[in-house]
């Protein structure tokens, strides 16, 4: 940071400067140089070095001010004065990844720099915390071997130190979560751009949704001063995972930066499509959704990142509910789904592969009672039709689980079960236009569940299926 001079500068500075800097403190030096535990004693035993700005900025010779808007800058000049940059000892070691103990030692003695931002991209600690990723010799203030990679285990403990240090961050400002850099970027833009790992940016989502939650509570009892309430308004309209459907000033979201990078980590793609699959829609600035990016880039693995974005919508809100913790759940789901509207999945689901491992021949009654037993908890799986498409999209394998049911022979009560899951099923067609009632004369079922069928559709003796056929 302490290098960063925009170079559109250079012909006002040619005019004739000289350097000013103050607060160049012994314990700004010592996190410099990454003397972690020096540096700790120092904050401890002079606590107003934890407080003093570092100020650098060039006094103009001449005495014409440049005004900021002319000089196509973030840099300010007044009064002769350019100012280059400013920040505290916490965002220097935010963005040199200090160990856990730093931090929290310089927060311990000033609090209020946790809510502060620096001068050059207007980053909050937070932020500058996510700008890059951990480093096992950085968060341990050892030396780096001579040769090889740090291992597996040492990348995920730096990871998991870098959360915690992320988590205290948050602990002390909360709505830092909220605020952007001079980019537009949020911490989970800066954190999926910098490659950061799913810990992280699970730390990450996790603190907006609470903020969110915080936000509508104080809305809700009127605790929101006025001159924020349009801008918290903006923030929660969105709903709980806005922050990755917010663009930067090059119109990317969250996800278009991490598909930018040259090894995508895939854990951390699909905790973003689980929480907001729809973003895979969406375009930047220069009209690129994440699969243009990645198409289009260097990226190590990129069958396995675009077979992840390919992925139906239904496939993230069901399949990843379980794994990740949220989603929409089973008791919400069939209500959220209209009844008149076909769900496809590209993969079988919890409920199909239940009722695949019914064999009539080993006249095994628990595959039936599993089902049945199955159905009570998770109903919604009953409108899910299991499709398969060929290379140019015609389809050539679309079933319910009722389909599936009649065609293995199961039992009155897993058929009855499904019937009563999903009542409209009984009118559903497979990928031969076949009705339930058609299956199950195709497969001689017994007499109880073809009277059944018959009595919730009689209409379906006259309907004829993709051959021409009635039952």
């Amino acid at each position: 940071m302490f290098e960063d001079i925009c170079c559109d500068m250079n012909n006002i500075l040619s005019r004739g400067t000289k350097n000013t800097t103050t607060g160049r403190t012994e314990l700004l030096r010592l996190i410099q140089q990454g003397q972690w535990d020096a540096a700790t004693i120092r904050a401890r035993s002079l606590p107003l070095e934890v407080s003093e700005w570092y100020v650098e900025k060039y006094e103009m010779e001449s005495c014409n001010a440049v005004p900021l808007a002319s000089s196509g800058s973030d840099n300010a000049m007044v009064a002769g004065h350019m100012l280059m940059e400013r920040l505290l000892p916490l965002h220097l070691a935010c963005e040199m990844n200090a160990p856990f103990d730093v931090v929290r030692t310089l927060l311990e003695v000033y609090p209020e720099a946790a809510m502060m931002r620096e001068y050059g991209q207007g980053c909050t600690p937070l932020v500058l915390a996510c700008a890059s990723p951990p480093t096992a010799q950085q968060n341990s203030g050892a030396l780096q071997p001579m040769a090889g990679r740090p291992s597996k285990t040492k990348e995920n403990s730096a990871q998991s130190q870098q959360a915690n240090t992320i988590s205290l961050l948050l602990s002390y400002y909360p709505r830092s979560i909220l605020t952007a850099n001079n980019l537009g970027q949020l911490p989970i833009h800066v954190a999926c751009a910098g490659n950061l790992g799913v810990e992280v940016v699970r730390v990450l989502l996790d603190a907006w949704k609470i903020e969110i939650d915080s936000i509508r509570q104080d809305h809700e009892n009127g605790r929101l001063q006025q001159n924020s309430l349009q801008h918290q308004n903006k923030v929660t309209s969105s709903g709980n995972w806005g922050c990755l459907e917010q663009k930067d000033k090059d119109g990317n979201i969250p996800l278009h930066l991490l598909c930018a990078i040259d090894t995508i980590n895939l854990d951390t793609l699909s905790l973003l499509l689980s929480r907001a699959p729809h973003t895979v829609t969406l375009r930047n600035y220069a009209g690129k959704t994440a699969a243009d990016i990645v198409d289009a880039g260097w990226c190590g693995n990129k069958m396995g990142v675009l077979a992840l974005l390919k992925k139906d919508t239904i496939y993230w809100r069901l399949n990843y509910q379980q794994a990740y913790g949220y989603g929409v759940s089973p008791q919400n789901f069939a209500e959220e789904t209209n009844d008149e509207e076909d769900v496809e999945l590209n993969s079988k689901s919890d409920l199909l592969k239940y009722i695949e491992r019914f064999d009539l021949a080993s006249k095994d009654k628990s595959i039936e009672q599993s089902v049945v037993h199955f159905l009570k908890s998770h109903p919604e799986e009953s409108k899910i039709f299991y499709c398969m498409k060929d290379g140019d999209g015609t389809t050539w394998r679309r079933f319910l689980p009722l389909h599936l049911a009649l065609e293995k022979k199961l039992g009155f009560q897993c058929v009855l079960s499904l019937l009563n899951a999903y009542p409209e099923s009984i009118k559903k067609q497979d990928q031969n236009g076949q009705l339930p009632l058609h299956i199950a004369c195709e497969n001689s079922v017994s007499y109880e569940i073809f009277a059944e069928l018959f009595r919730r559709n009689k209409d379906a003796v006259t309907e004829v299926d993709s051959w021409g056929m009635t039952w």
